[in-house]
């Protein structure tokens, strides 16, 4: 039991939007059999009605934030995100932590764990339990993708590159280690299948100086 306190929202979204702990569904489930004793849930009409809120104090699970990056989604309203590799180090410090994900979990294991990381992919995992860090950005596609699990036998994002550094556009502090993290390429992204207002067209010298380009103008975005 997790002691916590604060009055429960009348809709889930509202309790999704802000950040509250617990799980909404179970916390609703667990005033309906009678289990939170509080003086708020006496009234159970009242609840239903709105008119008087339920004061959440304690909790039999939390509910945590986890970074993934978005591969691909779905016209079923799901999507394929690949957990972040400081979340995986951080929980196999921590084996007794138990997490319930959603979705479809892949797990690549490398053949030589010194020289790549193993990756983690969840597979049809419902857009609408993600939240954006960001408000705007840039998607990342890769035409050498066709599927989620291509992504995880590619080469796994580096993200040691700082676009806002003042020295960044130099070529003398080009990074051949930089990697931006991408998906694999959706079938509408094509001009054949989708008209665009305007397309451009750039050739760089490397893979890694088309990396640190793609990292400056999604930068330039979410600045905007």
């Amino acid at each position: 039991i997790i002691p916590h306190r604060y009055v429960l929202p009348t809709s889930e979204k509202q309790h999704l939007e802000r950040g509250l702990p617990g799980f909404y569904h179970k916390i609703i489930d667990d005033i309906a059999h009678g289990d939170h004793k509080s003086d708020y849930t006496t009234n159970s009409v009242a609840i239903r009605s709105g008119l008087a809120k339920p004061v959440v104090d304690r909790l039999k699970e939390m509910n945590a934030k986890v970074p993934v990056t978005v591969l691909a989604m779905y016209p079923d309203g799901t999507c394929d995100v690949e957990l972040a590799y400081r979340f995986i180090d951080h929980w196999s410090k921590r084996r007794h932590f138990k997490y319930g994900m959603p979705g479809i979990p892949e797990i690549f294991q490398p053949k030589d764990p010194s020289k790549q990381k193993p990756r983690c992919v969840l597979r049809r995992v419902p857009t609408v339990m993600l939240n954006a860090v960001h408000y705007s950005g840039i998607n990342m596609y890769d035409s050498q993708y066709a599927c989620a699990r291509d992504v995880l036998a590619g080469q796994p994002p580096n993200a040691d590159f700082d676009p806002m550094a003042r020295e960044a556009h130099k070529k003398t502090v080009l990074n051949n280690r930089f990697v931006i993290a991408s998906g694999p390429m959706p079938p509408d992204a094509s001009s054949g299948a989708c008209q665009y207002e305007w397309s451009i067209q750039v050739r760089a010298p490397s893979e890694f100086e088309m990396y640190q380009l793609a990292a400056m103008l999604r930068r330039i975005q979410r600045m905007d």
